[in-house]
């Protein structure tokens, strides 16, 4: 089973309708967050946890600075983020508070703010710098539905086409996050998707 095949159903739905030019990068950030989810739970300390996690951080400093990779995810982010990458670290810092028995003050919040802080990277990857605070927004939804809290969703927010994949996840996000369920759960969201994927909206 490849990463991609490990990933929600709702976000490789966001990958596909991501413009072909940036929908690599989409889909090797959340293969990276995969990854970096599997070594916080398969981790039996969580020293073990933090170690895996700052190789992953090592290693993209690595991929920024133009360094071959010969691992394949990492490989593959040097060709759809190259100098880029350093703005998945955020992504590595979110998991690391999410490891327990390490104190936080707010693991949750860390979390939500990895997310958010990859997505806004995404969105100057794709060419959107414009839009990394809606981008950010995007990821900070995404990130909550993983945590699934009982908390106030605005509307799903307006993206440009060059951003249509992160409309789709916003757009499953919200409305999984009313409704307390997953994101692809019940007949209209695969319709939900498939507007957002061709109107934006």
């Amino acid at each position: 089973m490849t990463d991609l095949d490990r990933l929600d159903p709702a976000l490789r739905l966001a990958i596909a309708w991501q413009p072909a030019v940036s929908r690599g990068a989409l889909a090797d950030l959340f293969r990276l967050d995969g990854r970096l989810e599997r070594a916080v739970a398969r981790a039996t300390e969580p020293m073990l946890a933090q170690i895996r996690l700052a190789w992953w951080r090592d290693r993209l400093k690595d991929v920024a600075a133009g360094h071959p990779q010969a691992e394949p995810l990492l490989s593959s982010l040097a060709a759809t983020w190259g100098r880029h990458a350093r703005f998945l670290t955020p992504l590595v810092d979110g998991w690391e508070s999410r490891i327990e028995g390490l104190e936080a003050s707010d693991p949750s919040a860390g979390f939500i703010a990895g997310r958010a802080g990859a997505m806004a990277g995404f969105a100057k990857v794709a060419g959107c710098e414009a839009e990394a605070d809606a981008a950010a927004t995007v990821g900070r939804r995404w990130a909550l539905h993983g945590l699934m809290p009982a908390a106030e969703i605005c509307d799903a927010i307006p993206l440009s086409a060059h951003l249509r994949g992160l409309a789709v996840l916003d757009g499953l996000a919200v409305r999984a996050l009313r409704r307390k369920e997953p994101m692809l759960a019940g007949r209209t969201a695969a319709l939900l998707a498939w507007r957002l994927g061709i109107f934006g909206r």
